[in-house]
């Protein structure tokens, strides 16, 4: 009777352990969903807005390009000024160098403006996106400075204090993006489960995620040294 007993306990055991092991898996599973659901999202986000900066540089070339021709052809004014001995000639030639003149910089002018635009773009608009979607509505953000000049910028939550993005920034231009989320306490630390990179020059992006997460497992200090 009592070996009866302790089988049926013993497979009620298993039984509770598979029930904890599937609610487990299910919400792994549904943690597993909203992170590809994200991934997703921000995807569609940043081709909208490669768009965007692929029109804006089309439009700065053919700024530059007007520019290149308006210098050209201020260069043959010059050339031409030299000859010309009546006054009347001399004069309407100056008043029309000073016009393209005045057209060279309105034109480098739109050109610069269009650069700045289209680096705000680049820096702003794909990170805002990220902050809206990893529901970060109050935050701060701590500047860090580098000897080399480099920058980084975290974005931290107002209420938990958890980083969620960091950019890492040379002069105007985002070298990369690490965004951290699914967040988990592990033995009292919160700990990002999962970390996506985005590098700005070459759109390259790259996703690490971990399953499982041990501190202080015992290893040996020895194992960390390095080699001389």
């Amino acid at each position: 009777m009592l070996k009866d007993l302790k089988v049926i306990l013993e497979i009620q055991e298993l039984d509770m352990k598979m029930i904890r092991l599937m609610r487990l898996k299910k919400d792994r599973q549904n943690e597993l969903d909203h992170i590809e659901a994200l991934r997703e999202d921000l995807k569609d986000k940043k081709d909208t807005k490669n768009k965007e900066i692929e029109a804006l540089e089309k439009e700065i070339k053919l700024l530059e390009n007007s520019s290149i021709e308006i210098k050209a052809q201020l260069k043959k004014l010059e050339a031409k000024q030299s000859s010309i001995k009546k006054v009347e000639e001399f004069n309407a030639l100056t008043k029309e160098m000073s016009t393209k003149e005045r057209e060279r910089l309105t034109t480098e002018k739109k050109a610069s403006d269009l650069i700045d635009k289209k680096n705000i773009e680049e820096e702003a608009g794909i990170f805002k996106n990220l902050r809206d979607k990893l529901g970060i509505k109050d935050y701060f953000v701590l500047e860090q400075t580098f000897p080399n000049g480099n920058k980084n910028y975290l974005y931290v939550d107002f209420k938990t204090h958890l980083v969620y993005i960091i950019l890492d920034q040379m002069g105007p231009k985002v070298e990369w993006a690490m965004v951290f989320y699914d967040y988990k306490e592990v033995d009292g630390v919160m700990f990002a489960y999962s970390m996506s990179w985005a590098f700005g020059r070459t759109q390259a992006q790259a996703t690490l995620t971990f399953t499982d997460v041990i501190f202080n497992s015992g290893l040996e200090d020895s194992l960390f040294k390095m080699s001389k």
